[in-house]
């Protein structure tokens, strides 16, 4: 195993580990839908019951055509990447980790300088898109933030700013917001 894989291993056990319900996956070359290829799936719209006795095996694997209908599959690059969702690094990034996210959360703060370190070193190589999951206290309106923050074309450096500020403004006791607005601020964010 190869010190490049063995980082993409780690970062992905790390991923599951403090991300929650982060994936890792690496990219095709400029595909746009890598199973547009794969067949549909036929489902049956009725749970089959079992088969009589008088009927024959094959009349039994076969069920009725009427109550077929074709779902296709899902592709895996369009579940997790959304077009809304903040992209940190290239495009064309051989690596996409997905991380969903709490700015709130105490394990995504531990996590982020883990995640920041392998973008620095794989600068062309990996790209980073953010999932909102808001379950703490205040996550929406810190999410609101960054949005803003991205508007302004500020999104980094707020984003640094809130974690870094996060065990004043994101405490067990409640959600001071004012404080994550002021970090925000502090960061370079037009607030007015």
């Amino acid at each position: 195993m190869n010190q490049r894989t063995l980082v993409i291993a780690i970062a992905a056990i790390a991923l599951a580990i403090f991300g929650g319900a982060s994936m890792l996956y690496l990219n095709r070359s400029n595909e746009t839908a890598p199973h547009a290829t794969t067949p549909a799936i036929t489902v049956p719209a009725e749970p089959l019951a079992a088969p009589d006795a008088a009927e024959t095996p094959a009349e039994a694997a076969t069920p009725p055509a009427a109550a077929e209908v074709e779902v296709a599959p899902a592709s895996r690059w369009n579940m997790y990447v959304r077009q809304h969702s903040p992209v940190i690094g290239p495009a064309n990034a051989r690596v996409t980790i997905v991380e969903f996210f709490d700015p709130a959360c105490e394990a995504c703060r531990a996590f982020y300088p883990i995640v920041h370190e392998i973008m620095r070193r794989h600068p062309n190589d990996v790209r980073l898109v953010l999932r909102y999951t808001p379950l703490h206290d205040g996550s929406e309106e810190a999410a609101r933030i960054l949005e803003t923050a991205r508007l302004q074309n500020v999104f980094e450096p707020v984003l640094t700013s809130l974690f870094q500020q996060q065990p004043q403004w994101a405490n067990h006791d409640g959600a001071d917001l004012w404080l994550a607005w002021s970090a925000a601020g502090a960061a370079g964010l037009n607030v007015e």
